[in-house]
């Protein structure tokens, strides 16, 4: 049915396809009710269905509008991972501190809280650069949920949170820190991420040389050309001024495809 093309149509302009599924059932019970309406005022089934996509209007505006609505906040992945990480810091603790087993205790307050300090840059830049690449689901465990990300500032900061902490209260103190840095960081840095794709997602660029692989991309409004990447037959190659329109953003990675295509 066209309805069914109309609400396909919307839902690729969700950079969440959680979301998107979520919106298209919304749009599509609308559309059958304002189709029901016009059938009752006397159009056939195939006018009042045309009718009802018109009073929604372009499905590519809607969804990028809809989408616009939708900024990634906290999720059900994100707490899975952090109660993940406490628990493995409460057996490290537990085994490796409470029982005396291979580490001995870190004699002073301050060395213990520059190495935590130092775990922690270590894991926050490492987590960072995998969401900057769009590389984070290579670290992950699988459920019938979803993916559950178990991005480095959580995981290796667990690591020394468990073997750092000297009694159960420094360790309640420390993992509850760890937590709440953990969520301020993968939302900031997931809400910037999200923002960049919902701008580049696909506009349409001039190719600023012969691109196989990697090459640059000029798009209306930029002051510079910006890198891209042609993913899905590297074989061939694009000419330089052919144009292009990137199809899908992996981190800052913008994978473009021949805009014909």
């Amino acid at each position: 049915m066209e309805k069914d093309k109309y609400v396909r149509e919307m839902k690729r302009y969700f950079l969440d396809a959680d979301t998107g599924e979520r919106a298209g059932r919304e749009i599509l019970e609308h559309l059958e009710d304002k189709q029901e309406y016009y059938v009752q005022m006397g159009f056939s089934e195939a006018q009042a269905e045309k009718k009802a996509m018109e009073d929604l209007g372009n499905p590519e505006i809607l969804g990028r509008k809809l989408n616009r609505c939708h900024p990634p906040g906290l999720d059900i992945q994100t707490l899975w991972t952090i109660l993940f990480t406490g628990f493995l810091t409460f057996l490290l603790h537990w085994v490796f501190i409470e029982h005396d087993l291979y580490f001995e205790k870190i004699p002073g307050a301050i060395e213990r809280f520059l190495g935590l300090c130092g775990l922690y840059g270590f894991g926050i830049f490492f987590s960072v650069f995998e969401i900057w690449m769009g590389t984070q689901e290579l670290y992950s465990i699988r459920t019938k949920e979803g993916t559950v990300m178990l991005w480095n500032s959580t995981y290796i900061c667990g690591i020394g949170i468990g073997i750092a902490a000297q009694s159960w209260e420094e360790w309640m103190m420390l993992a509850a820190a760890g937590g709440l840095l953990a969520l301020a960081v993968r939302t900031v840095v997931m809400k910037r991420q999200w923002s960049f794709a919902n701008r580049y997602l696909f506009r349409e660029g001039v190719l600023s040389k012969d691109t196989s692989y990697r090459g640059k991309a000029v798009f209306p409004g930029e002051h510079r050309p910006k890198a891209v990447f042609y993913y899905e037959q590297q074989e061939d190659t694009l000419k330089e001024g052919s144009p292009v329109v990137v199809g899908r953003v992996e981190g800052r990675r913008l994978i473009i495809q021949p805009e014909s295509s």
